[in-house]
């Protein structure tokens, strides 16, 4: 009979590092989240990589795990996101899922990457527990 281990913590106190050092060493274990984050963050060169300047980005009301901003990013510069506001290890970059996209993304070092600077609406679709990256023109009315 298998065994149901629970990870409940506040966000940002290492749940997801300790889960993922256990997936590596245990491979018979699996792994699911119940709950989307409360927040999602963007860092990047667009704010010198400091978590002080990093934007929040907004939830989508009545859609838990869905997050966008509008930002100007820099081809070159690279980009991550974070549920919390830290260098925790759930920091996530380039080989992380992208879904809809109006500019290519490359590898820039381990980060997410543009390859022309401009205004973009970057979504998390963050709804099956596995984050995915949108870019999309940033059309607002």
């Amino acid at each position: 009979m298998g065994k149901l281990l629970i990870f409940s913590a506040p966000s940002g106190s290492g749940k997801t590092t300790i889960v993922r050092r256990l997936l590596e060493q245990f491979t018979n274990l699996e792994f699911s989240i119940s709950e989307a984050p409360a927040e999602m963050n963007m860092i990047g060169g667009f704010c010198g990589w400091s978590w002080d300047n990093a934007p929040s980005m907004i939830r989508v009301n009545g859609h838990p795990g869905l997050y966008w901003t509008i930002q100007y990013v820099k081809a070159g510069e690279g980009f991550k996101f974070n549920a919390t506001r830290d260098w925790d290890g759930g920091e996530f970059g380039y080989g992380s899922a992208v879904g809809e996209t109006v500019v290519d993304v490359i590898n820039g070092g381990g980060n997410f990457d543009v390859t022309e600077s401009g205004w973009y609406i970057f979504v998390i679709d963050n709804t099956t527990g596995v984050p995915v990256l949108n870019i999309l023109e940033p059309n607002v009315y």
